[in-house]
């Protein structure tokens, strides 16, 4: 986590990360909002049902403060 935060840093056109978590792992979430990222949006998904099945996924984000 730490190298793509540095990545992101040195990257003058990048300001974020993001990340899906799956509605099942709580504790994901948890993990994440810890490390500074906030739910941006919640939802449903049918195509990520087929893929992993599992329909619920949050939609995680990161803002990068340039220094």
């Amino acid at each position: 986590m730490q190298w793509v935060q540095d990545f992101v840093q040195a990257e003058p056109n990048f300001d974020r990360l993001s990340l899906h978590v799956s509605g099942k792992n709580p504790r994901a979430r948890f993990l994440y909002e810890r490390l500074s990222f906030h739910t941006h949006l919640q939802e449903n998904s049918i195509f990520w049902h087929f893929l992993f099945n599992e329909k619920q996924w949050y939609y995680m984000v990161m803002k990068i403060i340039k220094t």
